[in-house]
This record gives structure tokens, C-alpha cells and sequence, in this order.
């Protein structure tokens, strides 16, 4: 899935649109820019549920990581916890 959006990550996981519903328990390799550097993953589907928005793409994917390079985990580290110390902007309903 070419340009998939990412909608959330974290140290284990992430969860991203999808266009087409991904079989729960099923393997991807992703890749992933982590600051500036392009990385390659092994991940397995943990959830795949239509959303509800329509906006985007119609199926909520959640992955969770199960091989991840440690050069790109100590980047992903770093980028979470800069991010984590940033005021969050809220949209309001």
C-alpha cells in the first residue's frame, strides 16, 4: 500500500488507513521513515475494523512491530520522546 497514512505509532506498533481490509494475524514488511531514514519492518496485523469516518480510507489497520533494526528503534525512541514532550493540538468535535 503505496502512501498508506499513518495515524498513530508507538514502541510497539502502529496504525495506519488502508484501502482494502488486511487479514488479522497476517505479516506485512513496511517501510517507514524514521528521522530522515528510510527503515524496513516486519510487522503482523493485530486489527483490521472499517472506520467509521469518511474520511480517508475506509479500513483502520493496527500492526504491531515483530523485527525492528536496532539502529531504527534507538531513532524511533528518540523521535517519540521529543514528540511526547510537544503540546498536543486538539481538534474540537
Amino acid at each position: 500500500m503505496v502512501g498508506t497514512r499513518l495515524l498513530d505509532i508507538s514502541h510497539g506498533g502502529l496504525a495506519i488507513e488502508a484501502p482494502i481490509p488486511l487479514a488479522p494475524e497476517s505479516n506485512l514488511r513496511l517501510r517507514l521513515v524514521v528521522a530522515g531514514v528510510k527503515a524496513e519492518l516486519e510487522t503482523r496485523v493485530a486489527d483490521c475494523r472499517r472506520r467509521t469516518s469518511s474520511r480517508g480510507q475506509p479500513w483502520g489497520v493496527g500492526v504491531e512491530f515483530t523485527e525492528v533494526p536496532r539502529e531504527t528503534r534507538q531513532r524511533l525512541t528518540r523521535v517519540l520522546t521529543t514528540k511526547s514532550h510537544r503540546p498536543r493540538k486538539r481538534r474540537l468535535a
